[in-house]
């Protein structure tokens, strides 16, 4: 697979696979999953938990999750939430708030608080960035690529977070101006495939690893973790998995970053083809 040799996993019954979705299990233009369902069949037949860990909304998560047939945690909006279901952890005492048929641990800060900060950097920059609260959901599907105003809608129900993005030719000194000033309130901004995301101070990892004490608890033991992404925004996910994969990316070259940084093992594909070949690899699956 041109990378460093795959290990495989030891002990299936006691791990969980997270994963990114945009341009990782779903492909990044068409959000097919089709040439990962062998992967994704076999994983569900060996009951091993598949977790959704994206920069998109809950909502949207649990439209993937249904489609998936996974009953599964989510971790949304870049690691600012894990939402766990009851009829899983029921008889735990997690102390979370209870949130309709989650446990919910928040980590990062309403969107409201982030609106708020954002509005008054542009205001006083004076560049013209857009945030996905300035526009309407026709807006937001354009920009995603999505086929229904109901998807642009659950992509636009934020609520730890604020995406945005700047005007073609917006000069390099402009973006980085906006950026410090943001940063300098106390958040940060994560450079995604199609937007920069206004968040607290959260990255998937960090949800990654309660999620993994979590499922410590339900299982007497802690699990080990398969990470699977494609870009930056997945790195700190990689970090913390005992077997971290990074997928091709559209251009079919993979992340330099993430590559450099995290040493993972390649996938050998771009998106749910890369991700099915790792599937395979990793649990010495026959195809």
């Amino acid at each position: 697979m041109n990378s460093r040799t795959f290990k495989k996993v030891t002990n299936p019954g006691n791990t969980i696979v997270v994963t990114d979705l945009d341009g990782t299990l779903l492909d990044f233009d068409t959000y097919s999953f089709d040439a990962a369902l062998p992967a994704v069949k076999a994983l569900r037949k060996m009951r091993v938990p598949i977790i959704c860990c994206s920069s998109k909304t809950r909502e949207e998560i649990e439209y993937w999750r249904r489609k998936l047939r996974l009953n599964t945690p989510i971790i949304c909006e870049n690691g600012a939430a894990l939402f766990m279901p009851v009829d899983m952890f029921n008889g735990f005492d997690f102390k979370l708030k209870r949130y309709g048929d989650y446990f919910v641990k928040e980590f990062g800060v309403p969107n409201r608080e982030l609106r708020k900060t954002f509005t008054e950097v542009r205001n006083r920059t004076g560049v013209p960035a857009e945030g996905f609260s300035d526009m309407d959901a026709a807006r937001v599907g354009k920009l995603c690529g999505f086929n229904s105003i109901e998807e642009a809608r659950k992509a636009a129900a934020r609520e730890y977070s604020e995406p945005f993005i700047f005007p073609d030719g917006t000069e390099k000194k402009s973006v980085e101006k906006v950026i410090r000033q943001l940063e300098k309130n106390g958040y940060r901004v994560i450079r995604g495939k199609r937007f920069f995301h206004l968040v607290g101070d959260i990255d998937k990892g960090r949800a990654v690893e309660y999620l993994k004490g979590i499922y410590g608890k339900l299982r007497g033991s802690k699990p080990e973790t398969v990470g699977l992404g494609d870009s930056t925004n997945d790195m700190e996910m990689l970090k913390v998995a005992d077997y971290p994969v990074l997928v091709m990316g559209r251009n079919k070259r993979y992340n330099r970053e993430v590559k450099d940084r995290v040493n993972p093992m390649l996938a050998g594909a771009p998106g749910p083809e890369g991700w099915n070949r790792a599937i395979f690899q990793l649990f010495n699956l026959d195809k």
